[in-house]
């Protein structure tokens, strides 16, 4: 199947079914354009917006920090030999030279021991990944939080004193603090 993507100057993305990908890279001042197809090759080089940086540079940014003396993968033929990739395709992308496959990313984090889209959030420490945020929470919490959400910054500073007063003077562990100290 082949698509057409087009990265707008606001950074949003418009994909429309077609017999090619136009892929235009944000990294210059000028925009430029070439045919990728999707048949052969997934394109990693949208910007995502609320990070305002390539996901392309994110990606050889974390490869770089990751690898090299005293890592799990001194170098990057060690990586390439366990992700199943071949040295320069790993440098291309270590270099930001080159979009890879979706393939190719979830092979290099099954080799780091992580999920493909944590190598994409910037600063990565493989020894420390990011998580998400887990669990559940039931109908009662969900309406607190969107209660709380709603309030303005004083009256959320108000409940949340009385939060830690209340929880306090029940015995909640992690609320024995300085009482002079306040939530603001």
């Amino acid at each position: 199947m082949f698509r057409k993507s087009l990265c707008l100057k606001d950074r949003s993305l418009i994909t429309v079914s077609e017999k090619k990908v136009l892929f235009m890279s944000m990294q210059k001042e000028y925009s430029h354009l070439r045919e990728e197809s999707t048949h052969k090759r997934e394109v990693l080089g949208v910007i995502i917006p609320e990070m305002g940086k390539n996901i392309v540079e994110i990606f050889g940014a974390n490869l770089a920090r990751n690898t090299g003396p005293e890592k799990k993968f001194q170098t990057i033929s060690d990586l390439g030999r366990r992700a199943g990739i071949g040295k320069s395709t790993i440098a291309r992308i270590k270099n930001n030279e080159t979009a890879t496959k979706i393939d190719n990313v979830q092979a290099i984090a099954e080799a780091f021991g992580l999920s493909a889209w944590q190598l994409l959030v910037p600063d990565l420490d493989v020894d420390n990944p990011p998580q998400l945020a887990g669990g559940d929470i039931d109908e009662r919490t969900y309406a607190i939080m969107k209660m709380f959400e709603s309030l303005e910054e004083g009256q959320k500073i108000v409940f949340m004193n009385m939060l830690k007063e209340t929880l306090k003077s029940r015995g909640q562990p992690g609320t024995e603090t300085d009482p002079s100290k306040k939530f603001a």
